[in-house]
């Protein structure tokens, strides 16, 4: 009887300890599944995702769009090794395609305006240079560049990487579950007809869930695309440069990397892999800083 009794303890212990681990929330995961950008159940950023005979299905499910806070003034401590005050966060124009500026379909391979602010990334295979677009994304690139400034890129690793698909990178942690914009809470997607997913193209990742944009982005790396539907030019544009006109609509692009630093992206897209897509051998930003383009 007493053995019995003792087996039983036993038997409710671990039925206790099975619950409790069943009821711990997980944490959203950004990472990359089937040519998709995704969380760790697959679920696509905004919606989820399907894979028909090598073609990519979006089921749209979009998130409200952020909003903006009261001008707030404190300083950035986590994961940075400086200190800066925080900006107060753009208004958000709405959840649209409509473009914010007047640019035509492409402008995002022009060069920056001597003396305009550019994000340099100085990573462990050569250095990538950024250039911004704050009219078209003012939430994103404040968010951006207030983490550049503060050192919170800095030592940071590209933790998942697909080749001929985007390298992704921004998190401290460096397993695609942590980071977080410098207003503490997430934003809404960012949207412009004009500012498309085309190779080089710098964008915010995000859970499936709403309003999930924080600190981690990707390059896009792909050199081929099947074009956008969008526009004639968008689709001539997409198949002289490359891209993943996929995800236009449902991801922000708020920069570029100059084209003549893609050779540094492809060399990232090339190393090797392994679970979850993260490189065997790390890919560190050693220094992620902004500065004013000088023209060269």
């Amino acid at each position: 009887m007493k053995k019995v009794k003792i087996l039983s303890l036993i038997l409710c212990l671990v039925l206790l300890m099975t619950q409790i681990s069943a009821c711990k929330k997980a944490e959203p995961n950004y990472v990359v599944k089937n040519g998709e950008l995704g969380d760790q159940n697959n679920n696509g950023i905004g919606g989820s995702v399907a894979n028909n005979n090598g073609s990519t299905t979006i089921t749209d499910k979009k998130g409200n769009a952020g909003t903006s806070s009261n001008a707030t003034t404190a300083a950035i401590t986590q994961n940075t090794t400086k200190k800066i005050d925080i900006p107060s966060r753009p208004a958000d124009s709405g959840d649209s395609n409509n473009p914010r500026s007047n640019k035509p379909v492409g402008f995002q391979f022009d060069k920056p305006a001597v003396g305009e602010e550019i994000v340099v990334f100085t990573t462990s295979l050569g250095t990538i240079r950024l250039r911004l677009f704050p009219t078209e994304a003012p939430i994103a690139v404040t968010n951006f560049k207030t983490l550049v400034k503060s050192g919170y890129y800095d030592g940071i690793i590209f933790h998942r990487v697909i080749k001929d698909f985007m390298i992704q990178g921004g998190d401290p942690l460096g397993n695609g579950t942590g980071g977080e914009s410098v207003w503490g809470s997430g934003f809404g997607v960012e949207k412009n007809a004009n500012l498309l997913h085309f190779r080089g193209a710098l964008s915010m990742a995000h859970s499936s869930l709403p309003n999930s944009n924080g600190s981690q982005f990707f390059i896009v790396q792909s050199k081929s695309t099947s074009g956008s539907g969008i526009s004639a030019e968008a689709d001539k544009l997409y198949q002289q440069y490359g891209g993943t006109s996929f995800l236009d609509g449902e991801y922000t692009v708020f920069g570029q990397a100059f084209l003549d630093d893609l050779k540094i992206v492809d060399a990232i897209a090339e190393v090797k892999t392994g679970a979850n897509d993260k490189p065997l051998t790390a890919v560190v930003i050693k220094k992620a800083e902004v500065v004013k383009y000088t023209g060269k």
